[in-house]
């Protein structure tokens, strides 16, 4: 096999940091919006048209991109035309497989040339890619998750301070090193803290000094993530999808609450409403008073109905004074927080739109700590939510999904993800709609039904995949990250309600 190397100098991460409520470096479209992302950028339109007139012209994948890619870059962005200047579509990832045209456009910024990439856009062989005739054989490359997965990664918990993340594995002397350098640093930040940032800095004679081997010491409630498929004790150290090390008896997987909502078989529709216990109740019953007023008593007949379980019977809601009563067959009845009812919403805010029948579209009801997932006007996904909790709420109004990436790093997302400096690598199955507000999975917590977050929309593992397969725009195979666009990959509606 013939193979053209192409690497990234710096292996650089190019993609910011952002958070629920925080804004982000990366590109973002804040505020209410029903229009998509415009090209910021420019095109070679001439060299696209012509790309496009030759895969018209040939049937099959392979042969319109015979050549073979493995990304070897940490983040590789895909243009929309062969130009820096070009619009960013989407990403690829370390150990991504791709295809590409044996057609190579040089350019004054990328001499390596760009080469375009199924199903669009191009990308710059400099900025990290192996390339051959035939797959090309390389450890770093990256097996996506099986269908069945609610987790595009398995997520790891450091469960000790100063755990090290080695850039490869390190030998025994290098880890005795690294141990040395750890334990003093922890003992001079308990005794003279401006002493332990010299040492970091390699101020203090005598003292051990920081491994070179190592990328970066991470704290205790720090995640990393590592591919889905490892085989625990193949090796003492874990890879990690950034292709770093760390020491596998330091690190603790967290798999998430296993909490999944209600999915309409395909081709069917789904019939609301439908309710779920948002917090562990037991039904209450009327007791008539002496004076003639009611008070409310727990029916001890009945069994108590757990939190996140569906309930059945539901009737309607009903004001009892200064209460909102749910009012469900049997004469049941549960004050209005323990309930989420799962409904349509009312029609002034659908009568808003006209939705194709295939459209797909999202109801998210802050009110109900529910969303509901439409095709045309027909629902086809409910589940439970965890919105923004008081001063982090999440905003209300009409959007549309900017920009879809399995995994996103953020900070600040809630109290159950620990310290703000705890932020967490790639968060699952992430869908930004405002800025940076988005629609994703957690792992971190169980809660959902309660407000619990930093103003995004916190979602099951589960379910977060479930929606994010179901919305605009589709990732195409092998991509990390796409940007949404009005004329090829328009993003779904989200309409948020309080």
């Amino acid at each position: 096999m013939i193979v053209t190397r192409y690497r990234f100098m710096s292996l650089m991460l190019i993609i910011g940091v952002s958070g629920c409520g925080e804004r982000s470096d990366a590109p973002s479209h804040g505020g209410s919006s029903e229009t998509a992302t415009e090209d910021p950028g420019s095109t070679n339109s001439e060299a696209t048209d012509e790309v496009t007139d030759l895969a018209a012209e040939v049937p099959s994948v392979e042969e319109r991109y015979p050549v073979h890619g493995l990304v070897t870059g940490l983040q590789l962005s895909i243009r929309s035309g062969p130009s820096p200047d070009a619009r960013r579509i989407g990403s690829l990832r370390l150990g991504a497989r791709i295809r590409l045209r044996d057609r190579r456009h040089p350019s004054e910024r990328c001499a390596t040339g760009w080469y375009p990439v199924h199903p669009r856009g191009w990308v710059c062989a400099g900025q990290g890619i192996e390339m051959g005739t035939e797959p090309v054989d390389s450890t770093i490359a990256q097996v996506p998750p099986p269908a069945n997965e609610p987790l595009p990664y398995a997520y790891q918990r450091v469960q000790q301070k100063m755990t090290a993340e080695y850039h490869r594995p390190p030998s025994a002397e290098e880890q005795r090193a690294t141990w040395a350098y750890a334990r003093r640093y922890l003992s001079l930040v308990e005794e003279d803290p401006a002493k332990a940032e010299r040492l970091q800095q390699g101020e203090l004679p005598g003292e051990p000094l920081r491994p070179s081997r190592v990328r970066r010491f991470l704290d205790r409630g720090f995640y990393v993530t590592t591919p889905v498929q490892d085989t625990p004790g193949e090796s003492e150290f874990m890879r990690t999808v950034q292709g770093s090390y760390v020491w596998r008896a330091r690190l603790a997987r967290r798999t998430g609450s296993d909490f999944q909502g209600v999915l309409a078989p395909e081709g069917e529709a789904l019939r609301l409403p439908i309710v779920w216990m948002r917090r562990t109740a037991r039904p209450r019953r009327q007791r008539p008073r002496g004076d003639g007023t009611i008070r409310w008593a727990e029916n001890t007949d009945l069994e108590v109905q757990e939190r996140q379980t569906l309930v059945e019977g539901w009737l309607r809601r009903e004001r009892h004074g200064e209460r909102m009563m749910h009012v469900l067959e049997g004469e049941r009845y549960f004050l209005s927080w323990f309930l989420s009812v799962a409904e349509p919403p009312p029609p002034e805010i659908t009568n808003r739109f006209e939705f194709a029948d295939d459209e797909v579209w999202v109801h998210v009801n802050l009110a109900e700590q529910n969303l509901v997932v439409y095709r045309g006007h027909l629902p086809i996904f409910a589940t439970l939510i965890s919105s923004g909790m008081d001063g982090h709420e999440t905003p209300t109004g009409f959007f549309r999904i900017q920009r879809k990436l399995k995994t996103a790093t953020m900070a600040s997302l809630g109290p159950d993800a620990g310290e703000d400096r705890y932020r967490i690598e790639d968060v699952p199955w992430t869908q930004y709609f405002d800025g940076s507000i988005a629609i994703h999975g957690a792992f971190w917590h169980g809660r959902f039904g309660l407000e619990r977050s930093h103003g995004c929309v916190n979602l099951s593992p589960t379910d977060a995949r479930t929606v994010f397969e179901l919305t605009g725009p589709t990732l195409p195979e092998g991509w990390h990250a796409m940007e949404a666009n009005s004329d090829e990959a328009p993003g779904s509606r989200v309409i948020v309600t309080g």
